[in-house]
């Protein structure tokens, strides 16, 4: 009898609990206005990351170090004075009558102002510019990439959310057929044709039902509090989560993922440092003045403080590079990296293609799972109708009876587990391959 209270009493608590949880989540429904797909909790989450936070501040360094680039077209001066003295100083080896050559002065000083303006860099600034934009185009990409593994972990909470929600349906279900069976038994209980035994085997599956249910929703409300955190967004731990049934594509080769847009970011941010080198070596073209006053000035034999001016054109050809074949060497590094990175992608897309196969295979194996639960389930709940009409006329006991319960709780259970197992092989297969 003490038996029986305590399980009579755990029964209590636990259709309260669901009871609470039965208005907490219809009361959530109300409130949610509109449901929540898994593209949603995806965007949000890709918007949230404190990565996408970088890519600002990437765009933002590149425009400043153009702008820096595009000083060098302005004139560049420079303001320098200085006083020496020397040891000896120039003088004439003859005299001239009548003419008195004035002695220079060991102390000399000078004050200049030079200014130089590039005509012509050989096209310099212009591919240093070009190389920075290709620069900031790959780091982007590269954190884009970077974001877009988001994806796989938002994708395996939700569908975490939606087998929970899966298993509570049906421990609603099969929580209603035990307690009509435990009602019935209770009334045959009264006019002695059941004995306690039986009730006290129905209560006990329904409390292990208690735990499943449990169990179940703590999966589900870890799950909505980490998509919660991820997406920055309090309204998912409240709202409905929907997932369309999505059908594969057929051509599972066809890939747009971000990393091959930051391996072609890669390429052409190299290509435009062998452009760089090219012009590195080309000749420059640039003009000058100085304007200076010092003792002495542009007449060396005055002591005399003078100003003086000086301007012209100047040419540089570089010619380093012809005998030291710098040019072909830095090229053919710049070669080898294209070719480094080329191999990087076709290694990725390989394993992409692998990876997809694999998934396109595991949807088709679900798929005839899928096909097989529902028969099975079908083939289980007339087992168990035969069992319930058997159990009323005594012919098997009630353990026989809740074998056949735990039969169809085990095909609707696997049903609903492969059916989210599929939508998410669907979705991990568009995100693999990145559409």
């Amino acid at each position: 009898m003490q038996m029986l209270r305590y399980i009579t009493q755990k029964y209590s608590q636990f259709k309260n609990t669901i009871l609470l949880l039965t208005a907490l989540l219809h009361g959530g429904m109300a409130w949610a206005q509109e449901s929540i797909s898994l593209q949603n909790c995806i965007e949000q989450a890709e918007k949230q990351s404190p990565q996408a936070g970088l890519l600002p501040f990437i765009k933002e360094a590149a425009d400043l170090q153009a702008q820096l680039l595009q000083k060098n077209w302005l004139p560049q001066t420079n303001l320098a004075a200085q006083a020496t003295w020397q040891s000896s100083t120039t003088d004439l080896p003859i005299e001239l009558p009548g003419i008195t050559v004035p002695e220079m002065s060991k102390w000399q000083y000078k004050a200049t102002l030079d200014l130089s303006q590039t005509i012509w860099d050989g096209g310099v600034t212009k591919e240093q510019q070009k190389i920075v934009l290709a620069n900031s185009i790959a780091e982007q990409e590269k954190v884009k990439a970077d974001i877009y593994t988001l994806r796989e972990q938002v994708s395996a909470l939700f569908f975490g959310v939606l087998l929970a929600n899966k298993q509570l349906d049906n421990a609603a279900l099969l929580r209603k057929d035990l307690e009509n069976k435990r009602k019935k038994t209770l009334d045959l209980k009264s006019g002695g044709l059941a004995t306690n035994y039986q009730v006290l085997a129905l209560d006990a599956k329904l409390l292990e039902l208690e735990q499943q249910v449990v169990e179940a929703t703590n999966r589900k409300g870890a799950a909505l509090k980490a998509l919660s955190l991820l997406t920055n967004n309090p309204n998912v731990e409240k709202g409905n989560l929907v997932a369309d049934n999505l059908t594969p594509k057929s051509d599972v080769y066809t890939i747009n993922r971000p990393e091959l847009r930051y391996f072609e970011a890669q390429k052409k941010a190299i290509a435009a440092s062998e452009q760089l080198i090219k012009a590195k070596n080309m000749p420059k073209v640039g003009a000058f003045a100085t304007a200076g006053l010092g003792r002495p000035g542009l007449n060396f034999l005055s002591n005399s403080l003078q100003p003086y001016l000086i301007g012209g054109v100047q040419v540089r050809v570089p010619l380093t590079h012809f005998y030291s074949h710098s040019q072909s060497i830095e090229s053919q590094q710049l070669r080898i990296n294209q070719d480094k990175i080329r191999q990087l992608e076709q290694n990725f897309v390989w394993l992409t293609q692998v990876k997809a196969v694999s998934q396109k295979v595991d949807i088709e194996k679900l798929d005839v799972l899928i096909s097989n639960d529902r028969k099975l389930i079908e083939i289980r709940e007339k087992m168990l109708a035969t069992a319930d009409v058997q159990l009323q006329n005594g012919i098997i006991t009630t353990n026989d009876y809740l074998t056949e319960v735990n039969n169809v709780d085990i095909a609707r259970q696997n049903l609903a587990l492969h059916e989210v197992q599929r939508l998410q092989a669907v979705y991990l297969l568009g995100i693999t391959l990145g559409n």
